[in-house]
């Protein structure tokens, strides 16, 4: 619980972030930050999957009681990030206007998310720290001092935000400051609590040389696993991006109010990932199968919950952010129908992360594939080509629909038996 109140810490004041920037009333800028935030999330999503190799193995590890093999494994795999993140971190940085181009940003909207992306971008190699502090916490049981980072960066990010946007004529490059400077504070809080559990040391080079082949078993299916959802948002947004700048504001609100309805799946979906593998390492079977049973329970409790208060609250919303007229319709049909298909959604996180820690990576590879390209574009192209803009979206909750129907078939086939217990 603590870690989810540190995760929505994040979500919400980057919702702010964008609330004072539409009160600039330039619908170019909520755009230009969604642009931006497209390709950041690309990046993002292998900064995760190095987080799931680290608790994939650590928490097996952990189960052995071995905590200093468990030190050193989740230490090389830091390292290992870092070899990976700042090369990546370079060449986005050079090819920026290339990727934001390609992704159909225009005008005055590809200016702004330039100077907004390229901000941010040098701030990523520090949420590395952030989420490798995150996990090593949980692991030596002070999970209430984990959201500590996070709980800083929000409200870093939440003073200086409107000091910066309206004390400044840069609007949005200060608000991008505002946000760096908030992951540079998350980094320093976690890496000051790493160094107070010992858990810094110096790279073991032949350990991690051992080591890569089995990282990199992980590493690379769940990376091509977290990459697809990226890629489906590419194919969405350029889509959408036909229609004009209000219409992908209107798009970047629905997709940052998402995360905060639902951070507690998000979250979920991440624990729950060492649970189920602390208990596949000691061959507790059935306590397995219970794990993801009681938090499918508690997923679709919740997702209910969070569309009732979004019911009660979408007129709110749209009269907060200025949604135009236009596509007020887009945003209802959002909060009326789609979003109750965000529990097929929660229940495939959960099954994506039993088969990561079950050796099992490449079954979510596949599954995320299928979702987000084999059977997302095809539904995009002609319900684009034949229908009205909001049937774009149901595109995705159609994809989806079919991806968990394949991913039950697949995870009754593979998951261990209870009575092999």
């Amino acid at each position: 619980m603590a870690s989810t109140i540190g995760i929505l810490s994040i979500f919400i004041v980057d919702f702010v972030d964008m609330y004072f920037l539409s009160i600039l009333w330039e619908s170019e800028l909520i755009a230009a930050v969604w642009f931006a935030w497209i390709i950041l999330f690309l990046l993002i999503s292998v900064w995760i999957a190095l987080m799931i190799t680290m608790w994939s193995l650590v928490s097996r590890i952990l189960w052995e009681w071995n905590k200093l093999k468990a030190k050193t494994t989740a230490m090389n795999i830091l390292y290992f990030s870092f070899f990976i993140s700042i090369p990546l971190v370079l060449w986005s940085y050079f090819y920026a206007e290339e990727l934001l181009s390609f992704i159909w940003a225009k005008g005055q909207t590809l200016e702004y998310a330039l100077s907004y992306f390229k901000i941010i971008l040098m701030s990523l190699p520090f949420m590395l720290v952030w989420m490798a502090g995150t996990w090593i916490l949980r692991w030596v049981w002070d999970a209430r001092f984990g959201m500590m980072p996070t709980l800083v960066a929000g409200w870093v990010n939440l003073v200086l935000d409107p000091i910066l946007i309206f004390g400044f004529d840069m609007w949005i490059q200060w608000a991008a400051w505002a946000t760096a400077l908030s992951r540079i504070a998350m980094f320093l809080v976690a890496f000051y609590w790493a160094i107070k559990h010992k858990f810094i040391i110096f790279c073991n080079c032949v350990q991690l040389k051992d080591d890569l082949k089995i990282i990199l078993a992980i590493f690379i299916p769940a990376m091509l696993t977290n990459i697809a959802t990226p890629i489906w948002t590419w194919y969405i947004m350029k889509s959408i991006s036909l229609y004009g700048d209000d219409v992908v504001a209107a798009m970047a609100v629905m997709w940052r109010l998402t995360p905060i309805l639902f951070v507690y799946i998000f979250w979920m979906s991440w624990a729950i990932g060492s649970i189920i593998g602390q208990n596949f390492g000691a061959k507790n079977y059935h306590r397995v199968h219970e794990v993801i049973k009681q938090s499918i329970i508690i997923a679709t409790y919740y997702i209910i919950w969070a569309i009732i208060v979004l019911l009660l609250t979408h007129n709110l919303i749209i009269s907060t952010f200025g949604i135009t007229w236009n596509w007020i319709e887009l945003f209802k049909f959002y909060t009326y129908f789609l979003s109750i298909f965000f529990i097929f959604n929660a229940i495939l996180f959960i099954w994506n992360a039993a088969f990561n820690v079950i050796w099992k990576a490449y079954l979510s590879t596949i599954t995320n594939i299928l979702k987000s390209i084999i059977f997302l574009v095809p539904f995009v192209y002609f319900l684009w080509n034949s229908y009205w803009m909001k049937w774009v979206l149901f595109a995705e909750s159609l994809a989806l629909l079919l991806t968990w129907i394949l991913t039950l078939v697949l995870l009754k086939k593979y998951l261990p038996k209870e009575q092999t217990l």
